[in-house]
């Protein structure tokens, strides 16, 4: 008696570990993703209690840009940046942090509203769908680009 796999036993279990890796990878980049998030929403917590409904002077906005670049932010580069579209009731600045230049999902996360909301911007098809993946809402245009408000 030989003992041994038929080439249909190899294939069929060939065939599981294929479906399983096709579900499982893509949830786990997106829950990388989401991970990487983290330090930027607690980043945007803080900015949120300090920024909230005051207009910033350019000296503290250059102050709070030094802030994040010592903050040293391991998945994004933060800057706060005056949009021209404000009005009396909505200043000009928010932060936008970028994700770095190396990774495969590129966005942007912006403050909108005051520092009130986050908003996902993507930058390629990768961004997109995790931007979309992350919307409570449908989109609306910051800087003349397709925006997500997050949840």
């Amino acid at each position: 008696m030989t003992h041994g796999y038929t080439l249909i036993e190899l294939l069929v279990v060939v065939l599981i570990v294929s479906v399983l890796c096709a579900i499982a990878v893509p949830q786990y980049f997106n829950a990388a993703e989401s991970a990487r998030m983290v330090e930027l929403k607690v980043l945007w917590g803080q900015q949120k209690r300090w920024a909230s409904g005051k207009e910033l002077t350019d000296q503290q906005r250059t102050d709070a840009n030094e802030k994040l670049q010592k903050y040293g932010l391991k998945y994004f580069t933060g800057e706060i940046i005056c949009r021209e579209e404000s009005s009396a009731e909505l200043p000009c600045f928010e932060a936008v942090f970028t994700r770095n230049a190396n990774a495969r999902t590129q966005y942007q996360i912006s403050t909108v509203n005051n520092f009130q909301s986050l908003a996902c911007i993507p930058t390629n098809w990768l961004g997109t769908r995790f931007c979309k993946s992350r919307s409570v809402d449908t989109p609306l245009l910051i800087d003349n680009q397709e925006a997500y408000l997050m949840r």
